[in-house]
């Protein structure tokens, strides 16, 4: 008897899942819905996707330019930021002006040139993760400078060549000259705002819009520094540049002259020493440098020769009359101290060697 074998044939079912994920930008594209089947196939895919979708939109990426307030010609470091997730492991693609200049792998940072004074030039970080979501970022360098211009209120003779600089307690102005471009054309200084700082305080009263200049004192102590700093910027703050300065106060100077009776002061070196023919009158003039403007009238000269105090007419004039005896020779030490009455922090005074022959 010959045994019969029965197989009977038990229907497999396969069920195929495809899922797949568009490719995004900055703003996330809205998945299509899938309706509803009675297995909640399509339903399953389109909770999938909008998992995917939704864990990408959680995360962000910004540009970080590096100064902020590039000037022209500079370099500039643009940093890629992520927000959400380590950027260390993602493909970054680098444009400039909307063309691509490199990519890589963690390639967070991009080193370029800034352009010329009113050039705008845009850059943009794109993130591609592995299954194509794009998130990018873009920022525009606009090149801008300030330039700061200081005028110290001390007097100097007209004939002085240099800078007049500040001396304790004088006044100080310091004048702001921006040059701040939108779209290729300048921005009125008018309408700018202005941030000043003194030694990193903000000063409230002299900050605000068209406010291009601050004034302000000197400390009182030679040596003494002003750290001034200035932000300015675009009504928007789309636009802004820094500028700084640092102001030391001086103490203030007396250099002497010899003066000629019809020509006047012989200023074109200062004496260190002056020789003077035995018997004969030489004349020395106090020129003062760096007291307040406006005070040179009532500045006080105290002369002495040879620790004497000079008296008489002569003793508060810039001008002393050196006389000497005839066949009388030697060395006299001649000083002269000048002094504000009205802010007795400027005093200063000079001593040369005066040789009879």
């Amino acid at each position: 008897m010959t045994a019969r074998l029965t197989i009977k044939t038990v229907p497999l079912l396969f069920m195929l899942f495809v899922f797949s994920v568009a490719p995004s930008t900055t703003s996330s594209q809205p998945l299509p819905e899938a309706g509803g089947t009675e297995d909640g196939v399509s339903d399953a895919v389109s909770d999938f996707l909008k998992k995917q979708e939704s864990r990408y939109r959680a995360f962000t990426i910004s540009i970080l330019i590096k100064p902020q307030t590039p000037g022209p010609g500079g370099v500039v470091r643009a940093v890629a930021q992520g927000f959400g997730r380590n950027l260390s492991e993602e493909i970054i693609v680098w444009y400039k002006n909307g063309k691509e200049v490199f990519r890589g792998r963690g390639e967070t940072t991009y080193d370029l040139t800034a352009g010329a004074l009113g050039s705008e030039t845009t850059i943009t970080a794109s993130v591609i993760f592995p299954d194509g979501v794009v998130r990018s970022a873009t920022e525009t360098v606009r090149p801008s400078v300030v330039h700061l211009i200081w005028e110290a209120k001390t007097q100097v003779p007209p004939w002085y060549k240099g800078k007049a600089v500040p001396s304790p307690g004088s006044n100080i102005v310091v004048e702001a000259i921006p040059k701040l471009f939108f779209n290729g054309s300048p921005l009125d200084p008018d309408n700018l705002n202005y941030t000043w700082k003194i030694n990193n305080q903000t000063q409230i009263h002299a900050s605000g819009k068209g406010k291009h200049a601050i004034r302000f004192r000197a400390d009182n102590i030679v040596g003494a520094v002003k750290n001034i700093s200035l932000t300015v910027s675009s009504a928007t703050g789309v636009v802004s540049a820094n500028g700084s300065i640092s102001i030391p106060v001086y103490r203030p100077k007396v250099l002497l002259y010899k003066e000629e009776p019809l020509i006047g002061a012989k200023n074109e070196n200062a004496l260190n020493t002056i020789t003077v023919v035995s018997g004969e009158d030489a004349l020395l003039r106090a020129e003062p440098f760096f007291f307040n403007k406006g005070a040179a009238n009532n500045l006080e000269y105290t002369w002495r020769v040879n620790n004497d105090i000079v008296t008489g007419s002569q003793r508060s004039s810039p001008v002393l009359t050196l006389k000497t005896e005839s066949g009388v020779s030697g060395e006299q030490g001649i000083n002269v101290s000048v002094k504000n009455p009205e802010n007795t922090f400027q005093t200063t005074n000079t001593l040369i060697n005066a040789y009879v022959e």
